[in-house]
């Protein structure tokens, strides 16, 4: 089991082993695929075999695996996942349904819950 924590001051996740040591960081300030921008929300699936990030400032939602690296991005308007695509609004929040097939991505702007499939 691990912790993962949001690092918004310095645009990075922080990942610590179940007693709270430092194992390692994901990302880095940019915005270049992998990095943040004013990490927002996080999520993992169950099991943690993937973890979800809001990154407010690139306007867009990163999946990383279990080890760190960016599997692929949300895309807004469209019920697929594609790598390294941006979504059109400003994503703060986002949650994931009990089994993490869904993701459910607030879009404040225009008054609605985008729905993604993740399986």
């Amino acid at each position: 089991d691990r912790i993962i924590a949001i690092d918004g001051l310095t645009n990075h996740l922080q990942v610590f082993d179940s007693r709270g040591r430092f194992e390692r960081r994901i990302g880095t300030e940019g915005t270049e695929e992998g990095n943040f921008r004013g990490p927002g929300t996080l999520a993992a699936t169950p099991g943690g075999r993937q973890i979800l990030v809001s990154d407010i400032g690139n306007r867009r939602v990163q999946i990383f695996d279990s080890g760190g690296e960016l599997q692929r991005a949300l895309v807004s308007g469209s019920d697929t996942l594609t790598r390294s695509q941006v979504v059109s609004y400003d994503c703060g929040c986002l949650a994931l349904d009990a089994v993490g097939e869904r993701v459910f991505v607030a879009d404040p702007a225009n008054d609605r819950i985008q729905v993604f499939d993740l399986a």
